[in-house]
């Protein structure tokens, strides 16, 4: 009678290059470490070759069965199993599902992917404590009676489409692979689900939120969720998406729920939560002041905006007769102060406030309307005043009704300071700033000089009109600033023999055009200004 052998053939190629065994699994090599002794692998038996007088040790091994299939980081509680037992035995009997190398065969050389250690083994598949890489068989007289080894997936398998390696042995026969490859379960991956947060105002609608996963494979076929708040206008729990709803929130504060939702599949995935935030409406109040709420034109003027019930983070805007610039200079955007210099009268300044994080429509202040005083106009009607020495001027300024303070500077040779046409006799010429000032206090500067000619001294008393171009002319320095003087002179015998009015061209010593003698002649010369007239001799050399 001729024993038959039934054998379960996998593909295993030994790789010289690498000195590794090659698994070949759904059309792709896998390499695995470490190399296994070459062994027979059936259905029946495992045997080593027979020692002389000496039965030899045999590992019976049955044949496989169930299906294992399980989630993604979850043990498996389907199994496939097999049977075992030992004969001639002189150890006990080990049983292993060992950690492996796992290579990438695509690459070249293989790339390392990890260590496999996604399957564990068991004799009670009721007790999942009792699942282990590891078991020990106590023989007893030589024997393992026969026992079934229940293979389970791993909760921490990473690689599910690596298959398990199954080895056994005992003295006398070393580690046997009893099952190489036939060993596999299925994985199922977890469904998941894509999240977001959503903010919205109280008595709005929010968006619809329909759940799906991160990728097709993850999608769960439903979703279940629970609410915390059911404040904001949402159910405690439903099951699949959330329809948009209108949120609430009576309060002053940011109400905010927290929807945690669990997806739902062949496997359940892990559950995520995301929040609703409804904010409150609000109804803020404005107000625009200033500290000086009447000013004179082109002065600068603060403006302080004061909020109540505005929420955290408003957003403030300035506005000049309804724009945002209105052709002014502005600082103080998204603040509560507001500068310029650039306002003219009747401009109208107010202050908008928008919720960054609250709800309200935006909230114009009151207009503030700026109340400029003209600035006073003043002129003189003449830019400057020319006297002589020991005269006097009166200053006529001109100035619009509104002026009802006058101020000279300086006060020297002046009248009165006060008042609006003073008589001014000033010793030099001088400068002087008038400063009107109205009754809201605006001023206004104007100047006007007065120029005082000082009276001419004759230093000159010789001269030589003998036309070689040296003191040909008789000069008098500064007598050409008093165009209506008159100068006369005359001979010794009081003849009149030179006469002016004004002294642009100077005397050259004739008399009708005719050289006079040397000698001694007398001048007399008024100013026409009130004041004594000078007089003295002049000598002509030749």
């Amino acid at each position: 009678m001729h024993k038959v052998l039934l054998f379960t053939f996998m593909l295993i190629l030994f790789n010289a290059a690498y000195g590794q065994q090659r698994l070949v699994y759904n059309n792709k090599f896998f390499i695995l470490d470490p190399i296994p002794t070459v062994s027979i692998i059936n259905n029946n038996a495992v045997t080593h070759k027979k020692t002389q007088g000496i039965a030899s040790p045999v590992i019976n091994v049955g044949p496989l069965s169930g299906t294992i299939k399980t989630c993604a980081h979850v043990a498996s509680t389907t199994f496939q199993q097999f049977t075992i037992s030992g004969d001639n035995l002189t150890s006990d009997l080990q049983v292993s599902a060992p950690y492996v190398n796992a290579y990438d065969d695509t690459y070249t050389p293989p790339t390392f992917i990890g260590y496999i250690s996604g399957f564990e083994i068991s004799t009670t598949p009721n007790d999942p404590a009792s699942f282990s890489h590891l078991l020990t068989l106590p023989q007893v007289n030589g024997k393992v009676a026969t026992i079934t080894i229940y293979v389970r997936m791993s909760a921490d398998n990473v690689h599910p489409n690596y298959p398990a390696i199954i080895e056994a042995n005992t003295d006398g026969i070393p580690s046997k692979n009893i099952y190489y490859g036939d060993i596999k379960g299925s994985q199922t991956p977890l469904p998941d689900v894509d999240v977001s947060n959503q903010t919205i105002c109280n008595n709005t609608l929010t968006a619809k939120i329909t759940f799906k996963g991160r990728s097709e494979e993850t999608t769960g076929k439903s979703y279940t969720w629970v609410n915390d708040n059911t404040a904001i206008g949402l159910a405690a729990n439903g099951t699949g998406d959330i329809p948009s709803f209108i949120g609430k929130n009576s309060g002053t504060e940011p109400l905010r729920a927290n929807v945690t939702v669990t997806p739902v599949g062949d496997c359940m995935g892990m559950p995520q939560t995301f929040h609703i935030v409804v904010n409150p409406t609000l109804h803020p109040v404005l107000t625009v002041s200033t500290l000086t709420p009447i000013v004179c034109t082109g002065a600068t003027i603060t403006f302080t905006a004061t909020p109540k019930n505005v929420g955290d983070l408003p957003i403030y805007k300035w506005l000049i007769n309804g724009k945002f610039d209105g052709g002014n200079t502005i600082t103080g955007d998204n603040t509560l102060v507001y500068t310029s210099d650039k306002l003219k009268n009747g401009d109208k300044v107010t202050c908008t406030v928008t919720g960054a994080t609250y709800c309200y429509t935006p909230v114009t202040s009151d207009p503030f309307t700026v109340n400029m005083i003209p600035l006073p106009q003043v002129h003189f009607d003449n830019s400057s005043y020319t006297i002589y020495p020991g005269q006097s001027v009166q200053l006529n300024a001109i100035a619009n009704s509104s002026v009802n303070g006058y101020s000279w500077s300086p006060t020297t040779g002046l009248s009165n300071p006060g008042i609006a046409n003073p008589i001014a006799r000033p010793s030099e010429t001088t400068l002087y700033k008038l400063t009107t000032s109205t009754a809201g206090g605006c001023t206004a500067d104007a100047s006007v000089t007065v120029n005082v000619v000082p009276r001419p001294d004759v230093y000159v008393n010789v001269f030589t009109p003998n036309g070689d171009g040296v003191n040909d002319t008789w000069t008098v320095p500064k007598l050409v600033n008093f165009p209506n003087c008159s100068v006369k002179i005359y001979n010794r015998y009081g003849g009149l023999v030179y006469q002016s009015i004004g002294y642009s061209k100077p005397w050259d010593g004739t008399f009708k055009s005719k050289p006079l003698p040397v000698g001694s002649y007398y001048y007399l010369i008024d100013l026409n200004t009130g004041d004594p007239p000078i007089s003295g001799y002049v000598c002509i050399l030749r």
